[in-house]
């Protein structure tokens, strides 16, 4: 079975609707209670997540389709991978504040790249949705995109708000230009290192966490890396 049953509702309009309402917390800290940016709403701590099991939604994809979103992009996929359960006790990153299983893909940046911009594209076509400031992430970019058919949010976290070019309801297309990366332990990113944090949540639900506390709700986003093509 390929790995894209994903719940559909269409109509990109009723997407951007629910959008602009409403986001779910980053993630999860060390005290295990969720946090959002300020001014901006929470819906609930209920969370749309996929019937899929697990071992369906990493089945290997045969034809890559989303572009890459940073230069030497999996040369840099060498911490937190998709799936990663993390603890500040264990976590490969020093002084992390983070608990539970990891849903994205952090892609890492390197110490020349320290003061450089590094800049960030659209992996897929489809309307930028939203571009906010959340705890946890600093700046971020919601982009909709489709899948063999089949609506998924896309998320670039960590980025320089201020620094994002389209504007909701801008169209991208694969390859364009979303911005740059915010500086490293700045508020652009929420005081952590200067990285992507790229997840691929399944449906079109607005749940921007970069972790969640089951496996069970792994589910509810797809690893990225097998579906991105140089």
């Amino acid at each position: 079975m390929r790995p894209h049953h994903i719940i559909h509702v269409s109509g990109v309009a009723a997407f951007l609707a629910v959008a602009s309402s409403a986001v779910l917390a980053y993630a999860y800290p060390s005290n295990n209670v969720a946090v959002a940016a300020p001014n901006v709403p929470v819906i609930s701590n209920e969370v749309v997540t996929s019937t899929v099991p697990l071992a369906e939604a990493l089945e290997e994809v045969k034809e890559p389709i989303f572009g890459l979103p940073i230069s030497n992009a999996f040369d840099r996929v060498t911490k937190k991978t998709f799936g990663l359960e993390v603890h500040p006790e264990t976590s490969p990153v020093q002084n992390d504040r983070f608990n539970g299983f990891h849903v994205g893909v952090d892609f890492e940046t390197t110490a020349a790249e320290a003061d450089t911009e590094v800049q960030i594209s659209a992996i897929c076509d489809g309307p930028l949705i939203s571009k906010q400031f959340a705890k946890g992430y600093g700046g971020y970019a919601l982009q909709s995109c489709e899948l063999d058919g089949e609506k998924v949010v896309v998320l670039y976290g960590h980025m320089d708000l201020e620094r994002i070019e389209p504007e909701p309801k801008d169209r991208l297309k694969r390859g364009d230009l979303i911005g740059v990366l915010g500086e490293g332990y700045s508020s652009e990113t929420d005081g952590v290192r200067k990285h992507l944090h790229l997840g691929v949540h399944r449906g079109t639900g607005i749940d921007i966490r970069g972790y969640v506390q089951t496996t069970s709700e792994v589910s509810g986003w797809l690893d990225v890396l097998p579906y991105l093509k140089p």
